[in-house]
């Protein structure tokens, strides 16, 4: 049976060509890396890549295909006036340097409405996936979320059919924090 790969084995292959986004740590699980058969152009620096980020991106700009080089190092963010994510005022931490790294330097996620990032001991968490029926299967999982203040002011249930809930964990102390999205008709 093949291995998948993930973002980490193409990261420790060669971390200059795929460096390791420590807000977003697999953003090839998250859907927002993409790895093709035929390389495609890098919109930023002209690199034939086969590993791209197509989005979710900020700007004015038509941009279709970046690769994970130009995200960490801002050239995207330099060449097309862009940001990867939003952090509201209310998860926006005091550290600029982590502020910066976050929104020009992490590729975001998808989302309903526009994806907030959360925060948690003073600094932002680590982006960890969209979770699914399959997730909620998991009681720890679910009490966790059932008691999370973002759930709990919500309002909503599980059964809401419009709804996403995205899950974080704080760097340092490995809490799971949510951010509920709903879906405007």
């Amino acid at each position: 049976m093949n291995k998948k790969i993930t973002y980490k084995d193409y990261n420790e292959k060669d971390p200059n060509r795929y460096p390791f986004f420590r807000y977003h740590p697999d953003p090839m699980e998250n859907g927002v890396f993409v790895e093709y058969d035929s390389p495609k152009t890098c919109q930023c620096c002209g690199k034939q890549e086969t590993l791209i980020c197509e989005g979710p991106f900020i700007t004015d700009e038509d941009v279709s295909f970046i690769c994970p080089e130009c995200i960490a190092d801002g050239r995207a963010v330099k060449a097309f006036d862009m940001e990867f994510c939003d952090v509201s005022s209310l998860n926006r931490i005091s550290d600029s340097d982590k502020t910066e790294e976050l929104i020009h330097h992490t590729p975001g996620y998808y989302s309903y409405t526009f994806n907030d990032w959360l925060s948690h001991c003073g600094d932002y968490c680590a982006y960890e996936k969209q979770l699914i029926c399959e997730d909620l299967k998991d009681p720890q999982l679910l009490k966790e979320l059932k008691e999370d203040p973002e759930w709990i002011e919500s309002g909503f249930d599980l059964d809401d059919a419009f709804i996403q809930i995205h899950m974080f964990s704080c760097l340092h102390c490995g809490k799971h924090l949510f951010y509920i999205d709903q879906f405007f008709d």
